[in-house]
Formats: structure tokens, sequence, C-alpha cells
């Protein structure tokens, strides 16, 4: 498995290898990476050692990009994880490993996946079983890790997920506390986002037809290339999807349009998702046994998954392009628009990719499907009958016992400025309350509710608050009005409610 992840200087053996993979006698290979045969040669028997510089150039000329790739470029953050613990406790794993209280998790009898049932904290789910040896399954979806990372900030800004995954994978932590005995990866999912360009980004078209045509050998790789899937409406390309590998094995490499995608689920315009979440393309590869352990590996060496991710994907797949050579034969040189999105990668960035809990998704489905037809029953029957249908209708709701739990956990989240939709939302009515500009305009019938503001990114034990004569407190004060933080923040020269270094939030009555 190291040999996925090792950098080292191209050997004799490897360097002949490539040579005749790609199709090349001796001399139209020195022609083409502009060394003298003889040295090739030399190279390829051993008699020489390649330098760093001679690979990079051999590289370079056979189309492979050394460029260093900067985060807008690439983000690289896992996007699924199941970890088994065994000889434990539901309760042990939650306070332990999760760090959240037992009262936050809804329990339901759930026979998924073999078990007895599972607990749940949002997409934070536990999966438990009578039988001993089966172990308990902890399951982070993309939502999931995203919830994780939400209550790991809370804890501690600093703590981050790559941090917290060495943590509770490190025998010196599980074992001198008894907390279980040993756990297992039994899948991992690794995501590569494109972000825009631009001046282009690569068309997965391309390499779609660079499989199918099967008269050249324009991909090789081990890996069994299954569906691909691609759909239309109205002519309309829904975005393309490729598949290499099986989802079953222990690889499974999925890429596919990403922009595409989310805008057939959320029923917008692909520029006004591309301004939203920049993802272009997704290279993603789910990964078990000892793919997921090297991954750890790297983890706890103190090393980040973008460059392991990019040397895996890499190491599965090569993409060529035909060439002529001086003799007039047919070669093949790496595709230089396939790894020129990959590159010298060497930004560090685990986790933070824009995701929406399953709530966040609700307000967006009542932007994008119900908004219109509100719209519609105003005009019908005006705004106070509307709104008094509305609020009927939501007075003879009751929630269950697990909706009860997503309620204390999505308002933890807003009160730390972590739901998307609302925060987006807030602003524009502040926005409209106020005035574009966000300066105060005084206004008839002030909104009663309190509000307090503190500041952000500081452990839940040392809060410092901002009272209303604008003095920091270490005790919650007893609250201001949205009106008199926006007058506060006149006077202080703050826009408390839209700077980064300030969390306003409602004071619970």
């Amino acid at each position: 498995m190291a040999s996925i992840v090792e950098t080292h200087i191209m050997t004799a053996k490897e360097l002949k290898k490539l040579r005749k993979n790609l199709g090349y006698t001796l001399r139209d290979f020195a022609s083409k990476v502009g060394i003298a045969h003889s040295t090739i040669s030399q190279y390829e028997k051993g008699k020489r050692s390649i330098s760093f510089q001679t690979e990079n150039q051999i590289k370079q000329a056979l189309g492979l990009i050394l460029e260093k790739k900067y985060d807008f470029e690439l983000h690289i953050h896992l996007d699924f994880l199941r970890l088994t613990f065994f000889d434990t406790s539901p309760e042990t794993i939650m306070k332990y490993v999760l760090g959240i209280e037992k009262d936050y998790f809804f329990y339901e009898v759930n026979q998924r996946h073999g078990y007895d049932g599972i607990y749940s904290c949002g997409r934070i789910q536990l999966y438990v079983s009578e039988k001993i040896e089966q172990g308990l399954m902890l399951e982070l979806t993309g939502q999931g890790l995203l919830e994780m990372e939400t209550v790991l900030q809370e804890m501690d800004s600093q703590f981050t997920l790559n941090e917290w995954l060495v943590l509770i994978t490190d025998p010196d932590y599980y074992l001198k506390q008894s907390l279980f005995s040993r756990f297992n990866c039994s899948r991992l999912d690794i995501a590569i986002d494109e972000m825009y360009k631009e001046a282009g980004n690569y068309d997965l078209h391309d390499l779609k037809w660079r499989k199918d045509n099967g008269g050249e050998k324009l991909i090789d790789t081990s890996l069994r290339s299954s569906r691909d899937i691609e759909s239309y409406w109205h002519d309309k390309p829904l975005g393309l999807t490729l598949y290499f590998g099986s989802p079953n094995g222990n690889f499974l490499l999925r890429m596919y349009e990403k922009a595409k995608e989310r805008a057939k689920k959320e029923n917008r315009e692909l520029e006004d998702i591309l301004l939203d979440y920049g993802v272009v393309n997704r290279y993603e590869m789910q990964i078990r046994e000892e793919y997921a352990e090297a991954a750890f590996n790297e983890l706890a060496k103190g090393n980040s998954l973008d460059q392991f991710a990019i040397n895996l994907l890499l190491s599965k797949i090569a993409v060529y392009e035909t060439v002529s050579t001086d003799s007039g034969k047919i070669a093949y040189q790496f595709h230089p628009p396939f790894y020129e999105v990959f590159g010298n990668y060497q930004t560090v960035k685990i986790n933070g990719k824009k995701n929406e809990t399953d709530v966040e998704k609700s307000m967006k489905w009542i932007v994008s499907q119900v908004s219109r037809t509100l719209a519609l029953l105003q005009e019908v029957y005006g705004k106070q009958w509307l709104f008094d249908w509305l609020e009927h209708l939501i007075s003879e709701v009751e929630f269950t016992e697990k909706q009860e739990k997503i309620i204390l956990f999505e308002k933890a989240r807003v009160q730390n400025q972590e739901n998307g939709m609302y925060l987006w939302y807030r602003k524009k009515i502040l926005e409209q309350k106020y005035s574009p500009e966000n300066v105060y305009v005084k206004i008839e019938k002030p909104d009663d509710k309190l509000w307090n503001v503190r500041l952000k990114d500081i452990p839940t034990k040392f809060l410092i608050y901002v009272d209303s004569e604008g003095n920091y407190s270490i005790g919650q004060p007893k609250g201001m009005t949205l009106e008199q933080i926006n007058d506060l923040g006149e006077k202080k020269g703050i826009d408390f409610i839209n700077s980064p270094l300030f969390v306003v939030f409602e004071v619970d009555k």
C-alpha cells in the first residue's frame, strides 16, 4: 500500500516500462523528452541514476502537469465515513468519541446494515446491535461530517476533523482509556472538487470518448469500467457520471459533473449554482480495507489527505492522447487537459465544503418549489389571510421525539451561525428592514425580541459578550433589540450583524 503514496525517484525499470507502455522506440523517446538516446539507454540499464530534475523533465515532456494548485482550483475533503468500534457501549462512543450528550440522540428500531437499531443526532448515526461481536458502527454522510465538524468547533474552534480522526484512531487514546478494543474502517469516501475557472474546466465527455474509443489505448486502468450515466431534459444535459471499479470492491472511482447535478436537484440555473458553490466536476473515491488504512496512516503521520488523494487517483487511471514520433509511428503521451486539473497539488485543506443539513435542504425546497404558490395565494386572498392560514396550519403540527432532537440540534447550529440558508435570508431581511447599505433607519415598530452579541470562535467555557454600552463581559447580558445593536454598531463603528468577528444570537426567554 505504501507505494501508492510514496514519492520517490523513478527507477530504471519504471522508466523502461513507461517508455514501452507509451509505444516509443528508444530514439523516439529520447527525441520526445529532449535527452540523448544513449543517456536514456544508460538510465534504463541502471548504469546512471535518474535525478529528480530529469524525472520532472521527462514527465513534463510527456504531458504531465507539475504546477502547484491552489484552494481556488481544487478542494479535497472527506465525503463519507463508516467506522466500527468493538467492545464498547453507545454511551461511551457518544461521550468520548463524538462528544455529544445522549439526550441529543433519538433511538429507533432499524435493521439496516444488519444492526438492531440506530441512535441519530441529525445525520450523525450510530448503529447498535445485541450481538457484541458485531460492534457499534458510526456512519457519517457528507452532511454528517459537516455536523460533526460543527460539534468539534463548538468544543474548540481550532479542533479540526483531521485532528479528531487522528485522536479517535490512536491506540494511546482509546486503549489507555478503555474506550474500545479496536476499530475498523469499512468505508471512506474522499472527494476532489474541481473549482470553476474562467479559462475553462475539464470536460468529462472527453474522458468518456477516450474510454469508449476501443480502437486506441487512450485510458489505461486496472479498474473495471462499469456503467456511465447521462440524462437529458428537453435536449438539456443533466450531468454525466463515469464509474471505474466495483461498488462492492475496495476501490470505486466516480467522476461526475457536480454543478449540473446540483442544478437539476435544486431546480436552479447552472450559472447560479456555479456562483453559489463554484464546484464544476467532482472526482470521488470510495475506498475500503488497505486503502482506507493507508489514508488513516497518512493522517497519523501528520499529513493531510490532499496529496494522498491525488496520488491514489492518478495511480489507478492513466489518460493518454496519440502523437506522431519523429520516425512517423503512432505513440502516446499523457493527456494534458486531464492532468492539468490536478497538477502538483500541495495546499492542505481537509474539510469545510459547503453542504446542507436536512433542515437547510427543506428551506431550499420551500424557496424553489413552494414560494411561487404562496405568492399566488397572497395575491388571491391577501397577505393577512395567508399569514393567519399558515399560522393555523403550524399550530396544529405535533413533533415526534426524533424531530424534537433535530430541533435542539438545529437551534444550536443557528446560534453558532452554521445554517447558511438562515444566515443568508436573515441578512437579506435585515437589509430590507434597515437599508440596502445596512445603515440604521428608524422604524416605527422595532423588533421586540432580545439578542446578544459575543465574540466568534471562542471556546464555549470562555465566551465573551458585548453589553449595551459596548463593553466586553464574561457573563451573558440581558440582551438588546436589533435596533439597539444597530445603534451600538454605529456608535462603535462596527457592523456587529455582518462582522466575521462577532455572533449575533437570540436570547432565550
